[in-house]
């Protein structure tokens, strides 16, 4: 992709922090003030300007109120595909003082009812596709369903647009405050149950602010969205475009060719991927030849990315690559720039954002010299407030008011970061720590591997031996020997892998992460099974 875009002198400024904007309940009434004719949202062939948005908003806002009774505090929750009324809801919830609580499509029934009872919404929104799980969640929970567009549930007695169309258009006069919680999000789960980090108003600001001023994000860019709407930047997308007064273009879901397609229809200049995302662009290709210049700016986390695909992404991508590592609780802690990436930093997520607090910390909380392995911990005021209704595990990783990740990095004497595991995948083998992400990186160098995740597993000599699981590329043929082997010249021989399995493919949370608690579940399981050098 090459970039050939040519901008307004208007959409090319990078505008200065609005004063106006505290809270993300500002967001659409200071755009509306501003820049009323601009577009704000793109779905599926519908479009609404700043104004239109403002409008709607308002009135979703007054029913929650009014109609539906659920006061500032409470929570209300939405189960839906990408949709342009989910865009709303996040909004308007905002309006009325009330928290939003996405609930991820994706999870099973019995992990949604986990959630909704923790947060016991008053109020879930749906579409036709998810109105089964709905009517079972109303059932347990009591609440009160609003469908979206066609999807009618058998005791609805209000639809979302006929609730819109009743509503009050003026604004309501209570504002919520920075420090009031505008959403919780569930993490990922992939150390147990998800838990719900709990966002303020003002750290989604905070955050929309900061990747501003570090992505170089202009005036009006119009932002294509492809990531799903429930998860962690869903939320955040709200304030990161709405600061800059951004038109957010809204994929249903991600699938390459359409995101061809889109870039070039909607004339997008900026986007928000994932590693996997970025396999399937390039396995994909763009053989129908859209045009895509207009794309300025790519970023990127929510994963770990190897090396050697992220090579393959510079060479294709002629755009502005930005990596951002944080997650749930941290929104983005550091920052990986487009110069990082063409100075061959690939194996780094960057240095901290300004503003923000990184160390790498010993189990005692002592900062670590340059070159030494700990745990990342971070300060902020894009930070998540607290884990609802978890106390413990609240005071578990907010500590003086650090975060700690649970990530493990050395940092080198530039103050860049290499991640080199999870304090819970850490394999100690022999006495030695084995870092997964070095062999992993290793092994993913090796052309037969399209995709691998390592843990350790109980050994009677080692106490843990090393163990990769793989996938590999089409064609491919297993041979564990050859990638023992392939692994000797680049990584010590304690750390090499013991044992190797082959599988179609790795088990992932919601949110693509490689699900590791369940290979060690399943490994378990088989009792010893697993074929490989020993």
């Amino acid at each position: 992709m090459r970039n050939m875009t040519t901008v307004s002198d208007d959409s090319a400024r990078q505008p200065e922090p609005d004063p106006e904007i505290r809270v993300i309940a500002d967001i659409a009434r200071v755009n509306a003030s501003r820049y009323p004719e601009a577009e704000a949202v793109v779905h599926a062939g519908r479009r609404l300007t700043w104004s239109q948005l403002d409008a709607r908003v308002v009135q979703l806002a007054n029913a929650l109120r009014d109609e539906l009774d659920v006061e500032p505090g409470a929570r209300v929750s939405a189960i839906a595909e990408n949709c342009l009324e989910y865009f709303e809801f996040y909004h308007g919830t905002a309006v009325a003082g009330v928290i939003a609580v996405p609930l991820n499509q994706r999870l099973a029934l019995e992990e949604l009812a986990d959630i909704a009872e923790r947060v016991d919404p008053k109020v879930l929104f749906h579409d036709a596709a998810h109105l089964e799980q709905a009517e079972s969640l109303r059932d347990r929970l009591g609440c009160r369903l609003v469908p979206i567009g066609d999807a009618m549930s058998d005791s609805a007695s209000t639809t979302y647009d006929s609730l819109l169309a009743a509503a009050s258009t003026n604004r309501p006069q209570y504002r919520p405050e920075p420090g009031d919680p505008a959403t919780i999000c569930f993490t990922g789960g992939t150390t147990g149950l998800p838990k719900g980090c709990v966002i303020s108003h003002g750290a989604l600001i905070e955050f929309g602010r900061m990747i501003q001023l570090a992505q170089g994000v202009r005036l009006h860019d119009r932002h294509l969205f492809v990531r799903p709407m429930a998860v962690a930047p869903g939320h955040r997308m709200v304030s990161w475009h709405g600061v800059t007064a951004g038109c957010t273009v809204i994929a249903n879901r991600f699938e390459a060719g359409e995101f061809y397609r889109m870039v070039e229809q909607e004339r997008c200049t900026n986007t928000l991927l994932s590693p996997t995302m970025f396999q399937m662009l390039l396995d994909h290709g763009n053989p129908e030849g859209y045009v895509v210049g207009s794309l300025r700016s790519v970023g990127y986390g929510g994963a770990p990315i190897t090396p050697d695909l992220l090579a393959q992404v510079v060479e294709v991508f002629g755009c502005e690559l930005h990596q951002n590592y944080g997650g749930s609780e941290a929104a983005s802690a550091t920052h990986l720039t487009p110069a990082d990436h063409q100075a061959g930093r690939l194996d780094s997520i960057g240095r901290a954002l300004p503003g923000i607090d990184v160390e790498v910390v010993d189990a005692d909380g002592n900062v670590l010299p340059p070159g030494g392995a700990g745990e990342i911990i971070v300060r902020g005021s894009q930070l998540f407030s607290r884990y609802w209704g978890n106390e413990n595990a609240t005071n578990e990783v907010l500590r003086d008011g650090y975060y700690w990740t649970g990530d493990l990095a050395t940092r080198d004497a530039e103050g860049y970061l290499r991640l080199v595991g999870r304090t819970k995948d850490l394999i100690i083998s022999g006495g030695y720590n084995v870092y997964p992400i070095e062999v992993e990186n290793a092994l993913a160098e090796h052309p037969a591997v399209r995709d691998v995740a390592v843990i350790g597993i109980p050994d009677r000599k080692w106490g843990e031996a090393v163990h990769a699981v793989i996938v590999l590329a089409d064609g491919q043929t297993p041979d564990a020997d050859g990638l023992v082997e392939h692994c000797r010249s680049r990584i010590a021989s304690y750390k090499k892998p013991r044992s190797i399995e082959f599988v179609d493919e790795l088990p992932r949370t919601t949110v693509g992460k490689i699900a590791k608690n369940v290979l060690r579940d399943r490994h378990a399981a088989l009792d010893g099974q697993q074929s490989g050098p020993r």
